[in-house]
């Protein structure tokens, strides 16, 4: 029916994502010029730059991901989850790969587990939706919203720009 594909749709559209809107890819380069430990704010600096360039990427997945679920594609929309549950892994991983500043290292973690939650949620629902089982990917989904708002108070209390930053 056109409200199961509906569910489906705002359940599958909840990506996970290391927050931003903008398109821009950015190389990034994870240590200062002099080898020192980052100061916050080049920390921020070279995080946010490294989430708007996966967010250039998630933005396309997103788009077709709607697509699909509007033409009830639900195997096409689980392997387009699953592509972007790679590419939300990859910028995490290079998130994680950045020195963090010292006597940071405990809100940072935090972040980063609950990146790490988001993703693994990510993959579950690409299961769901596979399935076509509404019920589980809607959990899943609420389950992820949760993570998703306690992510995006750290990162904007950190001072985020982009990183953890909710999507439109």
């Amino acid at each position: 029916s056109e409200a199961r594909a509906r569910r489906f749709r705002n359940a599958a559209l909840s990506l996970s994502n290391t927050g931003g809107d903008s398109t821009e890819v950015v190389t990034v380069t994870a240590r200062t010029e002099t080898g020192e430990p980052l100061t916050k704010a080049e920390y921020i600096e070279q995080a946010d730059a490294i989430c708007r360039s996966y967010n250039g990427q998630l933005d396309p997945i997103r788009e077709e991901l709607e697509a699909q679920l509007r033409s009830r594609d639900f195997v096409g929309a689980a392997d387009t989850i699953g592509e972007a549950v790679q590419v939300a892994r990859a910028g995490v991983e290079e998130l994680e790969a950045l020195p963090k500043p010292p006597g940071d290292e405990p809100v940072l973690d935090q972040l980063e587990d609950l990146r790490q939650q988001s993703i693994a949620l990510l993959a579950r629902n690409e299961d769901a939706i596979r399935d076509e089982a509404v019920d589980r990917s809607n959990s899943i989904v609420r389950e992820n919203e949760s993570v998703d708002e306690r992510s995006d108070g750290i990162a904007t209390g950190y001072g985020f720009q982009e990183c953890g930053q909710a999507q439109d």
